[in-house]
């Protein structure tokens, strides 16, 4: 089965972040994809169906993987599989392609520039808000006390797709824990101590 490796949020070859791209990937089921990414060890991997919606030239099916399963959504696979697009059918520049998630279609414009180098702009739809966690709690969870949250950014939940993902504002430097009870501090401007 024919695949391209892709290299994303870069300009130079084998730098940025890779990913396999299968743009005829029809006849594989769900097992076999996620078979496929785990033997090539990528990141994650994304497998193009065309979508056969009558009057949508620019519209696939497409399922992303990585080394764990489907993921409901990741960024840049999506980025990857319309540069491919646009290489094996875009006809212009600039190109826009829909791409259909099993959950949801998401938008990517891409535009050539040069020889197998696309620049991309990925409309994942609009961010939902979730709610607000207990701070002492999310403190917690990434070895903080709760006085190092900044108490000008009350910490939000906010999903763009993709599970698994989160992040709470500290105060600068934070202070950081690692597992073995010590304590460090990142300095800023200064190294790791």
């Amino acid at each position: 089965m024919r695949y391209h490796h892709v290299d994303v949020f870069t300009d130079r070859p084998y730098s940025g972040n890779s990913l396999a791209v299968f743009p005829e990937a029809d006849p594989l089921t769900g097992a076999q994809m996620r078979t496929i990414t785990q033997e090539l060890r990528h990141f994650e991997s994304v497998f193009l169906m065309r979508d056969g919606s009558p009057g949508r030239p620019r519209s696939w099916r497409a399922r992303v993987f990585d080394l764990a399963g489907e993921l409901d959504f990741a960024g840049h696979p999506l980025i990857g599989a319309a540069a491919v697009l646009h290489a094996l059918h875009g006809a212009a520049d600039p190109e826009a392609w829909t791409l259909r998630l099993p959950d949801r279609p998401v938008e990517v414009a891409t535009e050539r520039r040069g020889p197998g180098r696309y620049a991309s702009l990925l409309d994942q739809g609009a961010a939902a808000f979730l709610g607000r966690p207990d701070p002492d709690g999310l403190a917690a969870l990434f070895a903080l006390d709760p006085g190092d949250l900044d108490p000008g950014l009350p910490p939000e939940v906010v999903s763009t797709g993709l599970r698994g993902r989160g992040g709470a504002p500290a105060r600068a430097p934070a202070a950081l824990r690692p597992s073995g009870g010590g304590r460090a501090r990142l300095a800023t401007g200064g190294p790791w101590t």
